[in-house]
């Protein structure tokens, strides 16, 4: 029996910006290098498990993290260890990988290390402890985070009575520059009810949401049984966010430690169990007014930034900026770049630092606001073309509530910026600090230009060191 077919309407929406990726499915060529970024991975500190030259299969281990050396960060391709590059205080930005020589193509066969299968009744009497060392060991557990803070779930296998109240399986779709549902859930249907059925031995309730667009394409999906939720989402480009779905859906503090997958990551579990093999396949979104022709890519976890645009990057000589993730959230690239451990989004996007001669008389007709300040609020349909500038600098806040307005978890981070400012986290805390989405809506609506997002994100992880201290 399936709970609670529920649809939730969630406020605020992401911006109307130009280069949305198109229907369209390509197949990126399988690359000579592909890479794993540990630094894109909050919360972990990564020890290598190799060194640069060493042999390695696709599933072998590259490196765990220090003060959770069950987790284990596995190679997406059989070749050899080319680099490992450190940033700052000798944290591993990446490991990089040559493809092995042999020149197999990606479908081919190529050395890789081996997981036990298990499928059908064997899946239905697996105890959770041992479900739970499976994941571990096959590589896929960090698909797997936990509120309120997004770190990797806890894998203690030691402590099977303590489950958390649910876990959100988030099938997206209504973010219009994330991957398509449909197009990753084609051919998939089998994996996707399996990795469902491994995902609800692991919480209480399994709660599976979808933007209403694609809630046909899911629901015939669902396993039976108890403890399966249904939730339709509809209203904004942030409904896919799980924390604004928990947000409206938890009944007690104890929910507030749940844990989340998102989009194809849902498919990891199941691929794993059912083919023995470190699942890596992964479909790209990439997209923004420097990709010539948006669209969606076929490639594979480590792949690059480069391999994934594919020449489709606009020959244009003003400076565009690549971005991996989300278009609030992500991160900046080199051109040469590679997606982040949980990306399946590349955006282009253009600068904007060149200079708009008289632009504060202009009336705006092509400049995206949240406000009525310029002419384009009469055609909130219209996509426009937008860059990376910020227009002005940072300013002291004007209490304008456009930052409120837009929250899909109804803090108000006008208030909570300003006690965090005089270090009075308690207050933040009971402003509703660790509900916050982490969603970027916040900071892109503030007219005085408060990095307010960052400033909340990084408030949670100085309180989660404190607290693990």
């Amino acid at each position: 029996m399936k709970a609670g077919m529920k649809t939730h309407l969630i406020g605020g929406d992401i911006p109307r910006i130009a280069g949305v990726p198109g229907h369209v499915l390509v197949n990126a060529p399988f690359p000579e290098v592909m890479a794993v970024c540990p630094a894109t991975l909050p919360f972990v500190k990564a020890r290598p498990a190799v060194a640069e030259g060493d042999k390695v299969r696709r599933g072998d281990p590259l490196f765990t993290d220090k003060k959770r050396p069950d987790l284990r960060f596995l190679s997406p391709v059989a070749g050899t260890v080319d680099r490992i590059l450190y940033g700052r205080r000798r944290i591993i930005e990446r490991i990089e990988i040559r493809r092995h020589p042999s020149g197999q193509a990606a479908a081919g066969p190529e050395p890789a290390a081996s997981f036990p299968v298990v499928t059908g009744a064997g899946l239905d009497d697996l105890p959770r402890t041992e479900l739970i060392r499976l994941l571990r060991e096959g590589g896929v557990w960090p698909c797997i985070r936990s509120f309120p803070y997004r770190d990797i779930a806890p894998s203690d296998a030691d402590d099977p009575a303590a489950p958390p109240e649910t876990l959100i399986a988030s099938v997206g779709g209504a973010d219009p520059f994330g991957p398509s549902p449909d197009l990753w859930l084609a051919g998939a249907e089998t994996v996707f009810k399996t990795s469902l059925r491994i995902l609800r031995k692991l919480a209480r309730t399994l709660t599976v949401s979808v933007a209403s667009p694609y809630a046909d394409l899911v629901r015939p999906l669902l396993p039976p049984g108890e403890g399966i939720r249904l939730e339709i989402l509809s209203g904004s480009g942030v409904a896919d966010e799980p924390a604004a779905l928990l947000y409206r859906i938890k009944t007690s503090a104890a929910w507030n430690r749940s844990w989340f997958i998102t989009g194809q990551d849902i498919l990891s579990p199941g691929r794993l169990l059912t083919e023995g093999r470190y699942p890596r396949d992964r479909i790209f979104a990439v997209g923004g007014a420097g990709i010539s022709h948006p669209r969606h890519v076929r490639g594979w976890r480590g792949i690059s930034a480069a391999d994934l645009a594919g020449g489709a990057s606009r020959d244009v000589t003003e400076p565009m900026r690549w971005i991996s993730g989300g278009i609030l959230t992500g991160r900046s690239l080199a051109p040469g770049g590679y997606p982040g451990y949980y990306d399946d989004r590349l955006l282009l996007l253009p600068e904007g630092n060149e200079r708009e001669v008289l632009g504060f008389a202009r009336p705006g007709w092509n400049r995206p606001s949240c406000s009525r300040t310029f002419l384009s609020a009469l055609n909130r349909k219209r996509r426009l073309k937008t860059g990376c500038n910020t227009h002005g600098e940072e300013r002291a806040c004007v209490n304008c509530g456009f930052c409120a307005r837009v929250c899909p978890v109804d803090i108000m981070p006008q208030f909570m910026m300003k006690a965090l400012g005089a270090d009075e986290m308690e207050t933040a805390l009971a402003l509703g600090l660790l509900d916050c989405a982490e969603c970027g809506l916040c900071a892109y609506v503030c007219p005085s230009k408060i990095e307010l997002s960052r400033i909340l994100t990084e408030a949670k992880a100085a309180w989660r060191k404190e607290m693990a201290a």
